[in-house]
Protein backbone atom coordinates (compact mmCIF):
# COMPACT_ATOMS: atom_id res chain seq x y z
CA UNK A 1 0.00 0.00 0.00
CA UNK A 2 1.31 3.36 -0.81
CA UNK A 3 2.23 6.11 1.89
CA UNK A 4 -0.84 8.65 0.42
CA UNK A 5 -2.87 5.70 0.26
CA UNK A 6 -2.10 5.03 4.10
CA UNK A 7 -2.21 8.59 5.06
CA UNK A 8 -5.60 9.38 3.82
CA UNK A 9 -6.93 6.13 5.55
CA UNK A 10 -6.16 7.29 8.40
CA UNK A 11 -7.64 10.34 7.91
CA UNK A 12 -10.73 9.09 7.02
CA UNK A 13 -10.28 7.26 10.51
CA UNK A 14 -9.57 10.29 12.56
CA UNK A 15 -12.72 11.84 10.33
CA UNK A 16 -14.81 9.02 10.99
CA UNK A 17 -14.07 8.73 14.64
CA UNK A 18 -14.92 12.30 15.53
CA UNK A 19 -17.57 12.03 13.04
CA UNK A 20 -18.71 9.62 15.63
CA UNK A 21 -18.36 11.49 18.04
CA UNK A 22 -20.15 14.25 17.61
CA UNK A 23 -23.17 12.26 16.58
CA UNK A 24 -23.61 10.40 19.92
CA UNK A 25 -22.53 13.61 22.18
CA UNK A 26 -25.17 15.96 23.66
CA UNK A 27 -23.17 19.09 25.63
CA UNK A 28 -21.56 22.22 24.23
CA UNK A 29 -18.30 22.21 25.95
CA UNK A 30 -17.74 25.00 29.00
CA UNK A 31 -16.46 27.72 26.41
CA UNK A 32 -18.03 27.02 23.70
CA UNK A 33 -21.00 29.90 24.18
CA UNK A 34 -18.00 32.16 24.80
CA UNK A 35 -16.63 31.41 21.39
CA UNK A 36 -20.14 31.22 19.65
CA UNK A 37 -20.91 35.10 21.56
CA UNK A 38 -17.31 35.91 20.19
CA UNK A 39 -18.27 34.92 16.39
CA UNK A 40 -21.72 36.31 16.55
CA UNK A 41 -20.23 39.55 17.53
CA UNK A 42 -17.72 39.44 14.25
CA UNK A 43 -20.46 37.64 12.07
CA UNK A 44 -22.92 41.05 12.86
CA UNK A 45 -20.35 43.44 12.15
CA UNK A 46 -19.29 44.61 15.41
CA UNK A 47 -15.97 43.87 15.57
CA UNK A 48 -14.86 46.27 18.37
CA UNK A 49 -16.61 44.01 20.88
CA UNK A 50 -15.67 40.66 18.95
CA UNK A 51 -12.01 41.94 19.69
CA UNK A 52 -12.60 43.18 23.20
CA UNK A 53 -13.64 39.56 23.74
CA UNK A 54 -11.80 37.70 26.84
CA UNK A 55 -10.59 34.88 23.77
CA UNK A 56 -8.02 35.11 21.22
CA UNK A 57 -10.29 36.37 18.01
CA UNK A 58 -9.08 33.75 15.03
CA UNK A 59 -11.73 30.83 15.73
CA UNK A 60 -14.28 33.16 16.25
CA UNK A 61 -13.57 34.63 13.22
CA UNK A 62 -13.86 31.25 11.37
CA UNK A 63 -16.20 30.58 12.81
CA UNK A 64 -18.38 33.68 11.67
CA UNK A 65 -16.77 33.26 8.28
CA UNK A 66 -18.09 29.74 7.90
CA UNK A 67 -21.82 30.92 9.28
CA UNK A 68 -22.23 32.72 6.53
CA UNK A 69 -22.11 29.06 4.62
CA UNK A 70 -23.91 27.17 6.88
CA UNK A 71 -26.58 29.29 9.04
CA UNK A 72 -26.48 27.11 11.84
CA UNK A 73 -23.06 28.61 14.19
CA UNK A 74 -22.62 25.70 16.32
CA UNK A 75 -22.28 23.42 13.38
CA UNK A 76 -20.25 25.86 12.05
CA UNK A 77 -17.50 25.70 14.92
CA UNK A 78 -17.97 21.80 15.29
CA UNK A 79 -16.93 22.19 11.56
CA UNK A 80 -14.20 24.11 11.61
CA UNK A 81 -12.62 22.28 14.55
CA UNK A 82 -13.39 18.49 13.11
CA UNK A 83 -11.43 19.76 10.25
CA UNK A 84 -8.43 21.26 11.48
CA UNK A 85 -8.06 18.57 13.94
CA UNK A 86 -7.86 15.95 11.39
CA UNK A 87 -5.47 17.66 8.85
CA UNK A 88 -3.33 17.72 11.83
CA UNK A 89 -2.46 14.49 10.81
CA UNK A 90 -0.58 15.73 7.64
CA UNK A 91 2.26 18.47 9.38
CA UNK A 92 2.38 15.85 11.71
CA UNK A 93 3.23 12.97 9.60
CA UNK A 94 5.54 15.02 7.60
CA UNK A 95 7.29 16.07 10.70
CA UNK A 96 7.55 12.48 12.46
CA UNK A 97 8.76 11.36 8.86
CA UNK A 98 11.63 13.80 8.85
CA UNK A 99 12.64 13.55 11.96
CA UNK A 100 12.40 8.95 12.38
CA UNK A 101 11.34 7.77 9.43
CA UNK A 102 7.86 6.42 7.88
CA UNK A 103 6.97 3.67 9.95
CA UNK A 104 7.31 5.48 12.93
CA UNK A 105 5.39 8.31 11.49
CA UNK A 106 2.06 6.28 10.79
CA UNK A 107 2.23 4.48 14.02
CA UNK A 108 2.44 8.08 15.52
CA UNK A 109 -0.51 9.73 13.37
CA UNK A 110 -2.81 6.48 13.49
CA UNK A 111 -2.13 6.97 17.68
CA UNK A 112 -3.09 10.60 16.92
CA UNK A 113 -6.27 10.08 15.06
CA UNK A 114 -7.53 7.02 17.62
CA UNK A 115 -6.40 8.91 20.67
CA UNK A 116 -9.85 9.01 22.90
CA UNK A 117 -9.03 12.51 24.33
CA UNK A 118 -7.77 14.15 21.65
CA UNK A 119 -10.99 12.66 19.43
CA UNK A 120 -13.06 14.20 21.87
CA UNK A 121 -11.52 17.95 21.86
CA UNK A 122 -11.62 17.74 17.84
CA UNK A 123 -15.75 16.71 17.78
CA UNK A 124 -16.38 19.67 19.99
CA UNK A 125 -16.64 23.47 19.79
CA UNK A 126 -13.36 24.18 21.27
CA UNK A 127 -9.95 25.66 19.93
CA UNK A 128 -7.63 22.38 19.96
CA UNK A 129 -7.89 21.03 16.85
CA UNK A 130 -7.76 24.41 14.96
CA UNK A 131 -4.55 25.19 17.22
CA UNK A 132 -3.28 21.85 16.85
CA UNK A 133 -3.16 21.89 13.19
CA UNK A 134 -0.91 25.06 12.94
CA UNK A 135 1.12 24.48 15.66
CA UNK A 136 2.44 21.56 14.23
CA UNK A 137 2.61 22.89 11.05
CA UNK A 138 4.92 25.64 12.64
CA UNK A 139 7.10 23.41 14.47
CA UNK A 140 7.29 21.13 11.04
CA UNK A 141 7.92 24.59 9.11
CA UNK A 142 10.33 25.57 11.59
CA UNK A 143 12.67 22.46 11.25
CA UNK A 144 12.32 22.65 7.70
CA UNK A 145 13.69 25.92 7.53
CA UNK A 146 16.92 25.10 9.78
CA UNK A 147 17.09 21.76 7.59
CA UNK A 148 16.73 23.64 4.47
CA UNK A 149 18.12 26.88 6.02
CA UNK A 150 15.26 28.57 3.35
CA UNK A 151 14.00 31.98 4.40
CA UNK A 152 10.59 30.68 2.42
CA UNK A 153 10.13 28.25 5.21
CA UNK A 154 11.44 30.51 8.21
CA UNK A 155 8.48 33.06 7.25
CA UNK A 156 5.88 30.47 6.69
CA UNK A 157 6.86 28.75 9.90
CA UNK A 158 6.42 32.82 11.55
CA UNK A 159 3.15 33.20 10.02
CA UNK A 160 1.82 29.87 11.44
CA UNK A 161 2.95 30.71 14.94
CA UNK A 162 1.37 34.03 14.67
CA UNK A 163 -1.98 32.13 13.96
CA UNK A 164 -1.85 29.36 16.14
CA UNK A 165 -1.39 32.71 18.58
CA UNK A 166 -4.48 33.91 16.80
CA UNK A 167 -6.09 31.20 18.10
CA UNK A 168 -4.77 30.50 21.19
CA UNK A 169 -2.48 32.42 23.80
CA UNK A 170 -0.14 29.79 24.21
CA UNK A 171 0.79 29.59 20.60
CA UNK A 172 3.35 32.38 21.92
CA UNK A 173 5.30 29.62 22.97
CA UNK A 174 6.49 29.16 19.11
Amino acid sequence: MSKKKILLAILGLAFLVRIFIIFNSYCISSDGPIYLEAANFFKNGEFTKGFRHEYQPLYPILIALLSFIISNMELSATLITLIFSCLVIIPLYKLISKIFNEKTAIISILFYALLPYHARLGATILTLGTYLFFFVSAIYLFYTAYCQNSNKYYFLAGLTSVIAYLIRPDGCLL
